[in-house]
This record gives C-alpha cells, sequence and structure tokens, in this order.
C-alpha cells in the first residue's frame, strides 16, 4: 500500500477488467494515472467465469500480446461450444467462431492487474475502499474508509455493481427492471463434456437458468441465475436442482462442491442508457449496466468500455473540457445500444414464458431451423 501523492489527472476506480483496460490504454499518455481497488489482488471474483470471445478482440488493441498469455496460462478451459438445454430435455448446440475461454477470475482479473502492474506507468493503490467523493470547483476529492483524500481532474467509475462513483456523481440507484441475481459454486467431478458449456432451464425452477462450465483440470462452476429480486433463497434452489432435477443430477452423481455457494447482483443493459457520464467521470461495465441481459456476461462490454473511456478521458484533459463526456456516451449507445435492448426484449419475454424456450428447443432439432433460433439469441 502506497501513499498517492499531489493531484492526479485520472484516477481509475476498480481494477477488475473494465479498470485495468482503462489502465492500459493510458499508459503512453504521459498523464498522471492512478488505479485503486477496493481489495488486493489476486481476489476472488464471484461470476459465472465464462470470458466472451470479443474480450480478447478488444484487450489487443491495448496489449497485442494477451493471446499468447491467455493460450499459455494452465488453469483453464479452451470452450468451442455450449449447448441450451430446454426443460424438455432438448438442446440446442452453438459452435463459437472466435476462440473463447472459462477462466476463474480471480486469475483473469489478476493477468491483467499484473500486466498494468508491469509497466509502471500507472501509480497503483489496492485494499484502499472509497466511501465518499466530493465534487470540488477544480477537482474531485476521493475519501478512503481511514479518511485519506486523492484528488483527480477526472474518475472512471469501474467499480462494479454497487459504483460509489454511480451513486455519488451520477445520483442513479438500481434498477430493479434492469437487475438478476445468481448464486454460483466451485465443484469437481462434474460429468460435462470437455470444452461445452452447458444451460439447462429447470423444470421446476422457472425463469431462470442453471449453469455448468468446466474451467479445466476438473474444476467446473456451477450456478443459477435469473431476473429481477426472487424471493426464493437461490442457494437451497441451486441445491436443489443438484440433487432433484431429473435432466442434471446425473451429472453430479460422483460431483464434491469445493466452495460455499455465492449470491451476486447483475446490472444489466435494457432498453433505455443510464446517465453514465456527466462533470469528472464515467462510468465503465457494470456500473454502466453492460451486461448482456440474456446470456449474463459483461467482461468483453467492460473492457471496451474502459478502453473508450480512457480515450475520452485523455482527450478532456487535452482539451480541458472535463464537464461531461457526451461522446463517450454517444459511442458506447452505438456499440452496443441495439444488441442490449434486443436481448432486454427476449429475455424479458421468455421471463415471463419459459415455455418458449422448449419450443425453441424442440423445433431447433429440425437443423434448417437450428440456425435462425441460434442467430437471434446469439447473433
Amino acid at each position: 500500500k502506497i501513499a498517492l501523492q499531489g493531484t492526479y489527472d485520472i484516477v481509475i476506480l476498480g481494477a477488475g477488467p473494465a479498470g485495468s483496460a482503462a489502465a492500459l490504454a493510458l499508459t503512453n499518455s504521459n498523464l498522471k494515472i492512478a488505479l485503486i481497488d477496493r481489495s488486493s489482488f489476486p481476489r476472488h471474483k464471484i461470476c459465472g467465469d465464462a470470458i466472451p470471445g470479443k474480450s480478447q478482440r478488444f484487450l489487443r488493441e491495448v496489449w497485442p500480446e494477451i493471446d499468447s498469455v491467455l493460450d499459455d496460462y494452465p488453469q483453464k478451459e479452451n470452450i468451442k461450444h455450449a449447448e441450451v438445454v430446454g426443460s424438455n430435455g432438448k438442446a440446442i448446440t452453438i459452435n463459437w467462431t472466435l476462440k473463447a475461454y472459462n477462466f476463474k477470475r480471480e486469475d483473469f482479473d489478476n493477468i491483467l492487474f499484473q500486466e498494468v502492474k508491469r509497466r509502471k506507468k500507472v501509480d497503483i493503490l489496492e485494499n484502499h475502499p472509497i466511501i465518499k467523493i466530493k465534487n470540488g470547483t477544480d477537482d474531485l476529492t476521493l475519501i478512503g474508509t481511514d479518511e485519506s483524500e486523492i484528488k483527480c481532474k477526472i474518475v472512471i467509475g469501474c467499480d462494479g455493481a454497487n459504483s460509489i462513483v454511480s451513486k455519488e456523481l451520477a445520483k442513479e440507484g438500481t434498477n430493479r427492471d434492469q437487475y438478476g441475481f445468481a448464486v454460483a459454486a466451485y465443484f469437481e467431478n462434474v460429468d460435462c463434456p470437455d470444452e461445452t458449456n452447458l444451460a439447462y432451464i429447470p423444470a421446476k425452477h422457472q425463469p431462470g437458468y442453471f449453469w455448468i462450465f468446466p474451467l479445466g483440470q476438473n474444476q467446473y462452476n456451477v450456478g443459477f441465475g435469473l431476473l429481477g429480486k426472487s424471493q426464493r433463497n437461490l442457494k437451497k434452489v441451486l441445491e436443489e436442482i443438484i440433487h432433484e432435477d431429473s435432466a442434471i443430477a446425473s451429472r453430479f452423481k460422483q460431483a464434491e462442491q469445493k466452495s460455499q455457494s455465492y449470491t451476486f447482483g447483475l446490472p444489466m443493459g435494457g432498453n433505455s442508457f443510464r446517465r453514465i457520464q456527466g462533470e469528472r467521470f464515467m462510468l465503465c461495465g457494470d456500473a454502466a449496466y453492460l451486461i448482456d441481459p440474456l446470456q449474463g456476461h459483461g467482461i468483453d462490454k467492460a473492457i471496451r468500455s474502459g478502453i473508450i473511456a480512457a480515450k475520452a478521458a485523455e482527450k478532456g484533459i487535452a482539451g480541458n473540457a472535463v464537464t461531461s463526456f457526451p461522446e463517450y456516451q454517444t459511442e458506447i449507445e452505438k456499440e452496443f445500444g441495439e444488441e442490449l435492448k434486443k436481448n432486454y426484449r427476449i429475455m424479458r419475454f421468455l421471463s415471463k414464458n419459459p415455455r418458449v424456450v422448449s419450443f425453441l428447443t424442440s423445433i431447433a432439432q429440425f437443423k434448417p431451423l437450428e440456425r435462425k433460433i441460434q442467430k437471434l439469441v446469439y447473433g
């Protein structure tokens, strides 16, 4: 832990994929940059651990060697297929065209964070929660739990679902219509095909979906998620599905749970964008509600938004224009808006009509229709 001195041009709050990507994008900027995180790395991150293929494509812009780094990392699973299984037991199979991995987020996030450290162009402060932000005449003041103060001209909020930047500067509360909840745990000895992500629509617990994502070396991320806050105890639901759902229980006959079950929130994209920029701030990733509402992942969009925000911040400093960043909001909406809106509408429809998934998996058995359904859901 080091003391951060003086006023920074840009502080990036949160060192997950969005924050580390933003930091990597700024390492050649000649600006004074700080990266702050509430935890110390490596740290556990509750997630499904699926890394979408576009993540690497976006990262290459700021770290061209990322493909070889991920390829050489031993604890991962190269994912080539996904199967979506309806409550009728029939499946839609998707074959990925981009290289995709399942990666423990503790490892994936730390790989990006350590590259920021290695470049030695950004001041880093770990294990330092920020609890308040004051907007002054010429700068922002970030106040930690120890009452220490860090000043900056711009803050890029990459601080997740419970973003202090969103709360203090955007003045945005939680949008329950665009929120999901999930539970996940790590297992060993699960009967799951290699290189394949499995997603089930359980017959009893609808709407919602259950996943098995292999992580390599006999480890699996297993979980259940659904739209909106449920009155159900999600940890108990996960146990019930694993032990009682006829289509799923057979895969867990020899399985051992190797971690506790963790619940977490999912701020998802919707029909309209929230305010993700304003005077001296921008929001990225989960803080900007950029999780795909249909597939439940947001790492690729977090990385991309972090890079776009970094460029907007650098331009703002150069032009002494830090009162707002409308070009950032416009670019994010242009890049992800239609996809998120479409998937939000599909997700809302399926959550109200979960039996439609079984209908789609049934007609997908006719190969000419399978490709059309794949494109509807996955693009």
